[in-house]
């Protein structure tokens, strides 16, 4: 099996083989070089259950990109003109993407229309120079209602939640204790509990 990574010294991909349960050796295949990646930050990855092989990649709203790993092949390849960088990003569905600039602005893409207009909602009221990631929630099993909650964090303790497909619909919005705003974003981290409906766990 493929391993895929991200990190120094640019935003390119590394791709690792996995040896078979009886080994621990880790080798590595080769890397999926970036168009203008040099000097960018490490790039933030994502995949998707419903296709397996392809990985979600970028460090900026204009170098989003999906790749299929095996044939290295670029199968989408998102044309914004806006730079500003990403925190996280997702996949809602095969052919729809969540991303989170480092503002707290949310945008959504449909990769089948790569040229085309992205919905973004204006990032959260907050004090500026404050950085922000988020967490894709799951549907609650048996509810009837089509929202899947988005909690966002910002490094100064807000905590808003929207809905995914209207990202600008706020539905609730909380304040966490934090003794000060964190100066950076490295360790921002934001989470839904996998058993606990409606639980959030935040660090940072």
């Amino acid at each position: 099996s493929l391993l895929v990574t991200s990190g120094p010294p640019d935003s390119s991909l590394q791709l690792w083989h996995v040896s078979a349960e009886d080994s621990d050796v880790i080798k590595p295949v080769s890397a999926i070089v970036t168009e203008d990646g040099t000097g960018q930050p490490w790039a933030k990855i994502a995949t998707s259950s419903a296709k397996a092989s392809w990985v979600l990649h970028g460090s900026r709203l204009n170098n989003i990109q999906i790749t299929e790993v095996e044939s290295r092949k670029n199968v989408y390849r998102a044309a914004p003109s806006s730079s500003e960088e990403l925190s996280c990003l997702t996949f809602l569905d095969c052919s729809t993407l969540l991303l989170c600039c480092s503002t707290g602005q949310l945008c959504l893409a449909d990769t089948r229309q790569p040229g085309g207009p992205w919905e973004a909602a204006p990032a959260p009221p907050a004090q500026q120079g404050q950085h922000w990631c988020m967490a894709l929630g799951h549907r609650a099993l048996g509810s009837a209602s089509s929202c899947q909650p988005v909690a966002l964090l910002s490094s100064g303790g807000h905590l808003p939640l929207t809905d995914a497909r209207q990202p600008s619909q706020a539905l609730a919005s909380l304040r966490c204790r934090v003794p000060c705003a964190a100066a950076g974003a490295e360790f921002l981290c934001v989470s839904w509990a996998p058993a606990l409906e409606g639980c959030l766990a935040v660090s940072g």
